[in-house]
């Protein structure tokens, strides 16, 4: 069954360091059982907010609310280790120095957990993680990547979490690793209903994972939608181009339309003011008729090929293929209605 009630509540945060401000009226919510993935490239305060949810750093201004609990306002703050929040880092930080039973025990502990239902909890959180039980005394050192990665999971869960907290949580992981357990956390999520605040600045991992995606953008939210919104809806041209491969075309408004390189649309739903057309390379197709273009490259991508062409105005579009192509090849192209972007100076390439 899922969720209903707001597993966190983030308003109004904001939180500097000298005159640079890192986190500029940032709000959210992530709701009970479900996903809510911070998405952004370095710099832009994802690792800030997450820390300030943890309790591990004070905001300036704001207030955050885990399940109706106030942790952070200007008159408060609970202690990092009273939130009932798990925090997962890229990093993973298990103990070194103990093995991963010690680990578990470590944290059951510290809530309040009696010497002798430790161990049966422990290896029922390393069960939920599907850890191995063989390897429960080994130290971090001595296990796989993967397996450590499985291992700070149980420990997770262990602290029976009210929400978990994912920093970048694959980020260390080989392609095919962080694949499989992708699917693992995703998985765990469901099983176990967690609540989850996930920080990643991997698309792929967001979009897999999240119910919602915040992409911030210097201290401030860009936008926040369904991951599916988010890219083909995205609201600024800075979005677009973060989320996935894009063609940016200049248009042209007028009556009611809207005229590119690629054929003329209804401005039904564009945003007011001077835009531009966003054009993922899959929603253009090589036709008998339609604008005329010259094939640049083409890229061999495993299951399609990426083809780069120029327009006779001198538009580059990007287009997938299942066929190669030769460059200085004349082709036609044609494309589904685009996305439609105000026409940001600052993101231009």
């Amino acid at each position: 069954m899922v969720e209903t009630a707001v597993a966190l509540r983030v308003q109004g945060l904001k939180k500097s360091y000298g005159d640079v401000s890192v986190l500029d009226d940032v709000s959210l919510e992530v709701p009970g059982g479900q996903c809510t993935a911070i998405l952004g490239p370095s710099g832009s305060g994802k690792s800030t907010l997450m820390r300030i949810v943890a309790g591990l750093v004070d905001a300036d201004a704001g207030r955050v609310e885990v399940l109706g609990q106030v942790t952070d306002d200007p008159r408060r703050r609970v202690a990092p280790e009273k939130r009932g929040v798990a925090l997962l880092f890229q990093d993973l930080a298990l103990w070194p120095h103990m093995t991963v039973r010690g680990n578990l025990d470590f944290v059951l502990e510290a809530r309040g957990v009696s010497k002798s239902e430790r161990r049966a909890k422990g290896e029922a959180a390393a069960e939920g993680a599907e850890f191995p039980a063989s390897l429960l005394d080994r130290k971090p050192s001595e296990i796989s990547g993967g397996e450590r990665q499985r291992a700070a999971i149980a420990r997770a869960l262990a602290q029976q979490p009210r929400l978990v907290l994912l920093d970048e949580p694959l980020s260390h992981l080989d392609p095919a690793l962080r694949a499989t357990l992708l699917l693992e956390l995703r998985r765990l999520r469901e099983k176990h209903g967690l609540s989850t605040l996930l920080v990643t600045h991997e698309v792929g991992e967001a979009f897999a994972l999240a119910q919602t995606v915040v992409v911030l953008r210097r201290g401030r939210v860009e936008q926040a939608a369904a991951p599916r919104d988010i890219y083909e809806r995205p609201r600024s041209r800075f979005v677009a181009e973060f989320v996935g491969r894009a063609s940016i075309l200049p248009a042209t408004r007028g009556a009611g339309r809207i005229e590119t390189p690629l054929g003329t649309f209804s401005d039904s739903g564009a945003p007011a003011g001077a835009v531009v057309a966003v054009v993922r390379p899959e929603r253009v197709r090589a036709t008998d008729g339609g604008a005329r273009a010259r094939i640049v490259d083409s890229v061999f991508q495993g299951d399609h090929w990426l083809w780069q062409t120029e327009l006779a105005q001198g538009a580059r579009v990007l287009v997938r293929s299942t066929s190669p192509a030769v460059p200085g090849q004349e082709v036609a192209l044609t494309a589904d209605v685009p996305a439609f972007v105000p026409d940001d100076v600052e993101c231009r390439r």
